[in-house]
């Protein structure tokens, strides 16, 4: 064997073992180190993208989209007419609702020769996301006959229900769905579509029982029963851990001169319009839902395990309740250092998505945050809170109605009871978060029904609570909006619209549904100034 082949052949063995070592990486869930040697691999011209793709795939479920992106724009930079790195590229930015972005790769497939049914759906997919409702129903009524595809009805279901085209809603998408037979996630979805139909008509008994026919079907192919769900496990732990005792044994908090301003609240409260409005202010800077709370606290979370461990073993058969204090216990002797470590692990996260300026206010938009304000509090002692309010009926009801991606929060919605109660035990937890560290001249709550009624009154104070004044371009929030490329909420269709006001108090058209549930938002309704009594027939409900 000559020296070059020698060199040649072991080259060749660690490119093998760098695949290998990548797999078992994936399979434990490593992500720092598979990542590592993905880039490894691409330095050496390898691109590994079935690896690549369950490199994603893993990364997205914990939240981290920004590394991902990363790689991605390296594969594109190596290989630009490497096919299979656009269709990496494009399921990347569709999982990740970024679809301004898709367009490049489906004519750079076009123009390697691949144009396949999925790119046709996609370029559809896009146009309707993009509030271009009549292009995406020309291309799918081109190029697919109406068969069984669920997929395509979905699309068309998004589209008519944009476009308020009620009678292709209960007309041909109705039948479609009446004749398909068992359980389909875009089945349920489409479903949705067509009580918001019924829902527009007011024809509320049929809302309702489509309604319960889509959650059904959704629970039996994705719910996750309340015992179960993480999320709900994680507030009794918050709400067990954050005492006025406990806050008061911190150790010295560490301010930051440039601490964000956290947009939170129950789901369906408003959120996405007031992000939107805000970020139209040339002196603000807004994140749309990314994640930069949560990996923050995961790295808090392994050193308190750290620190746990080196104290001693737990103690014999401790439930998840008491080792979670357990560990929580140790967010309490953080040093100045750890602090600060937390906050440039914070803004490194936020550097991933927008690229902040001295002087610029940030607001980090993620409703559920709601449930890591304590958290917060200790990484930023003077961060300030916007939270979107709207009644307790409608922000349930609406839900029920909505079509979310399923995880243990969206979960809740399924089924009414559920949503209702996650909606107390998420509220609770803000009041004691409130109360025990002193929150309540940092906190501004914004109700929906005012900013829907009046914008720039509702606004104003809350500018000033930000240190600032009203733009006249927020009033244009809405073209703000279609320029940003695209929204990863369900609210996405609402708020390319403009303000309406037709979803305030529609509650009010399913009383009877919501009755059952309505003892747990007395508490909330009592705080925030609702009334969970039914109007009297042709009475104002703009008050209520």
């Amino acid at each position: 064997m000559t020296q070059a082949s020698s060199g040649a052949t072991r080259q060749q063995i660690d490119k093998n073992q760098a695949v290998a070592l990548c797999k078992q990486a994936l399979e434990g869930n490593r992500l720092g180190d598979a990542y590592k040697l993905l880039d490894a691999l691409m330095q050496n011209g390898v691109l590994q993208l079935d690896l690549a793709r369950d490199f994603f795939k893993r990364s997205l479920t914990v939240g981290d989209d920004a590394t991902p992106a990363t790689m991605l724009a390296r594969f594109i930079e190596l290989a630009p007419n490497n096919l299979g790195v656009h269709q990496l590229a494009m399921n990347f930015y569709e999982a990740t609702a970024q679809w301004n972005k898709i367009p490049f790769h489906l004519d750079r497939c076009k123009a390697l020769g691949h144009w396949t049914d999925y790119q046709v759906l996609l370029s559809a997919i896009v146009e309707e996301r993009t509030l271009n409702s009549e292009k995406a129903l020309a291309i799918l009524d081109k190029a697919f006959p109406p068969e069984l595809q669920p997929n395509v009805w979905r699309i068309r279901a998004d589209a008519w229900n944009a476009l308020r085209d009620d009678d292709s809603l209960l007309g041909p998408l109705q039948a479609y769905l009446a004749g398909f037979e068992g359980d389909h996630r875009l089945v349920a979805h489409s479903w949705k579509a067509v009580a918001a139909a019924y829902d527009r008509k007011k024809d509320f008994a049929n809302a309702e029982k489509t309604l319960k026919l889509a959650n059904a079907m959704q629970y039996r192919l994705e719910g996750v029963p309340v015992q179960r769900n993480a999320l709900r496990m994680m507030i009794e732990g918050f709400k067990k851990r954050f005492t006025r005792e406990w806050v008061d044994g911190w150790t010295p908090s560490v301010p930051h001169d440039q601490a964000p301003v956290f947009l939170i609240g129950f789901p369906r409260s408003g959120t996405t319009l007031l992000e939107q409005v805000l970020d139209s202010h040339p002196d603000i800077v807004a994140i749309e839902e990314k994640q930069t709370v949560s990996p923050c606290f995961r790295s808090a979370n392994l050193v308190c395990e750290s620190m746990a461990a080196v104290a001693g073993k737990p103690p014999e058969g401790a439930s998840w309740l008491q080792l979670m204090q357990r560990r929580l216990n140790y967010l309490a002797r953080f040093s100045e250092k750890q602090l600060r470590e937390l906050q440039a692990l914070y803004f490194r996260q936020v550097a991933k998505y927008i690229d902040l300026k001295p002087g610029q206010t940030l607001i980090d938009k993620m409703p559920l945050n709601s449930a890591y304000v304590g958290f917060i509090a200790r990484m930023f002692p003077n961060a300030r809170f916007i939270v979107a309010l709207r009644h307790p009926a409608d922000c349930v009801l609406s839900g029920h109605m909505q079509s979310f991606q399923m995880n243990d929060a969206m979960s809740n919605f399924l089924v009414l009871d559920d949503g209702a109660s996650f909606y107390r035990h998420v509220m609770k937890l803000l009041w004691q978060y409130e109360e025990v560290l002193g929150l309540k001249d940092r906190m501004h709550y914004i109700r929906y029904e005012d900013l829907i009624g009046d914008l720039e009154g509702t606004v104003t104070p809350l500018l000033e609570f930000l240190g600032l004044d009203w733009d006249a371009g927020m009033a244009n929030y809405a073209e703000h909006a279609k320029g940003r490329g695209s929204l990863a909420t369900p609210s996405y269709q609402a708020v390319g619209k403009g303000l309406y006001t037709a979803s305030r108090y529609r509650w009010h058209n399913y009383a009877d549904y919501l009755r059952p549930v309505l003892p747990h938002l007395q508490e909330a309704a009592e705080r925030y100034g609702y009334s969970l009594e039914m109007p009297e027939q042709g009475a104002d409900t703009a008050s209520q």
